[in-house]
C-alpha cells in the first residue's frame, strides 16, 4: 500500500548551517544558493536584493552571518582555471581553499606563500575580502601585496575585472562592496622550511627572542603561545614560540617541522571545541608596547597566542569574561594599537570603528554598492 501524505503545512527548509560562522554569532537566512556557474551566480545577484556572501566560514567577526539576507556561497566555484609557471601567476575562482590551491601547485613545485591557520577552509575570495595577512606577513606582506587582478560582480550583476590600481576597494572590505568570484595571483617556487621551538618562563625574555629573530631574513613567521595555550597543546607550562625559517637553520625538520607548525592549527581546535565557547580577538600592538598589553590581558586569566612578529595577539574571551572586551579595546586604542589587526570587522567591531574609518567604509559602500546588497550592516 502506497505511504499517505501527512497533512499539514511542507516543512521549512533550514539553513541553520549557513546562518552563523566561527564567531559564534547566529542570524537568519531567508535563502541558500552555491551557485556553480558565473551565470547562475550573476542571476541571483540580479533577483535578490539582500546577499550574505559566505566563503569557508572561518571568521571571527560575523562577517558571514546573515542578517535576513539569501545567503551566497562562493565554495561552488573553485577550479584553477590557467596555471603560467614561466610567468608565476596563476588564475583562480574565489571559493577555492587555500589548501587545495597548494596542493596542486606543489605538484609542480610551486607554492602560494601566504598561509593562514584555517587553510583547509580558508578561500582565496574570503582572504582577499579581509586582505588576510597571514602568519608570513613579516617576510610576504599581506595578500593584496600577491594579487594581479581580480574579477567581481557588482550589485546589478554585471561582472567586472579589476587591476591592481583598484584593489582598495575590495581587498580588506569584507565583501560589503562587490563578491570577488576570481583572481590572478603571484606564485613562487616551493620553498624548504624548518622550525624552531623557543621556549620561558618570562614574557620579556620571549619579547627580547622575537626582537633579535625579526633581525634574521631568513625568518618567516614567529607565533606566540602563552602558558595556557601551551598547556592546551600539551606543551610545558611555559611561553612558548614557534619560529619558521627559509632555511635550515631551525632544528625542526621534515615531519617534526609540520608538526610543529600544526600545532598552530590545533590551536583553534582545542579552544573553539572546549566546553566553554571563545571569543577570539585580534588586536595588534607595536613591539615596544605588545608585553604590556599582553600581560594586562593575561592577568585576567584568558588564554593568548598569536603572530607575535606582526604585534597580533588573539586573546580567547569565555563567555564569562566577555564583558571585558570593551575595555581592552580602549586600552589597546589608548595605547596606539589596532582592534581588527587580522580578522576584519564584520558585526562584532563595527561599533568600535573610528568615525573617521566610518566615514570612509559608507562612502566606499554607497559608491561601489548604492542599493545596499551586499553584506548589509557589516563593517560600518
Amino acid at each position: 500500500m502506497a505511504n499517505k501524505k501527512k497533512k499539514g503545512n511542507p516543512r521549512k527548509p533550514s539553513f541553520a548551517k549557513f546562518e552563523k560562522d566561527s564567531s559564534g554569532l547566529k542570524g537568519k537566512a531567508l535563502g541558500y544558493i552555491k551557485p556553480k556557474t558565473m551565470q547562475e551566480l550573476k542571476d541571483f545577484v540580479k533577483k535578490n536584493s539582500r546577499i550574505c556572501i559566505r566563503g569557508g566560514g572561518t571568521g571571527f567577526v560575523g562577517g558571514a552571518v546573515p542578517m535576513n539576507d539569501f545567503v551566497l556561497d562562493i565554495t561552488g566555484m573553485k577550479s584553477i582555471l590557467h596555471l603560467d609557471i614561466e610567468r608565476r601567476m596563476v588564475e583562480v575562482e574565489a571559493g577555492i581553499t587555500l589548501e587545495e590551491l597548494n596542493n596542486t601547485l606543489a605538484l609542480g613545485g610551486f607554492e602560494f606563500p601566504i598561509k593562514v591557520f584555517s587553510e583547509k577552509e580558508a578561500t582565496i575570495g574570503g582572504m582577499i575580502a579581509t586582505n588576510a595577512p597571514g602568519i608570513r606577513v613579516m617576510k610576504y606582506g599581506r595578500i593584496n601585496e600577491w594579487i594581479n587582478w581580480i574579477e567581481v560582480v557588482n550589485s546589478a550583476g554585471e561582472v567586472e575585472k579589476k587591476s591592481r590600481i583598484d584593489l582598495t576597494d575590495y581587498a580588506g572590505l569584507e565583501g560589503t562592496t562587490g563578491i570577488i568570484t576570481k583572481a590572478n595571483l603571484k606564485i613562487i617556487p616551493k620553498v624548504e622550511r624548518t622550525a624552531r621551538i623557543i621556549s620561558s618562563d618570562y614574557i620579556q625574555e620571549i619579547m627580547e627572542y622575537v626582537k633579535q629573530l625579526r633581525q634574521n631574513s631568513s625568518v618567516s613567521a614567529i607565533e606566540l603561545l602563552d602558558k595556557r595555550v601551551s598547556e592546551y597543546l600539551s606543551l610545558p607550562f611555559r611561553y612558548h614560540l614557534i619560529v619558521e625559517y627559509e632555511s635550515a637553520e631551525g632544528s625542526l625538520t621534515g615531519q617534526k617541522y609540520q608538526e610543529a607548525m600544526e600545532l598552530l592549527y590545533l590551536v583553534y581546535n582545542i579552544i573553539l571545541n572546549k566546553e566553554k565557547r571563545y571569543r577570539i580577538e585580534d588586536f595588534r600592538m607595536i613591539l615596544d608596547r605588545f608585553d604590556k598589553v599582553f600581560t594586562y590581558i593575561e592577568s585576567y586569566d584568558i588564554p593568548i597566542f598569536g603572530s607575535v612578529s606582526f604585534g597580533l595577539m588573539h586573546p580567547c574571551f569565555p563567555e564569562d569574561k566577555e564583558l571585558l572586551i570593551p575595555e581592552i579595546i580602549n586600552l589597546v586604542k589608548r595605547m596606539g594599537g589596532n582592534i581588527h589587526g587580522g580578522y576584519g570587522i564584520g558585526l562584532l567591531k563595527r561599533d568600535f570603528v573610528d568615525f573617521n574609518d566610518r566615514k570612509l567604509f559608507v562612502n566606499m559602500k554607497k559608491r561601489l554598492d548604492p542599493t545596499n546588497k551586499f553584506n548589509a550592516g557589516k563593517v560600518a
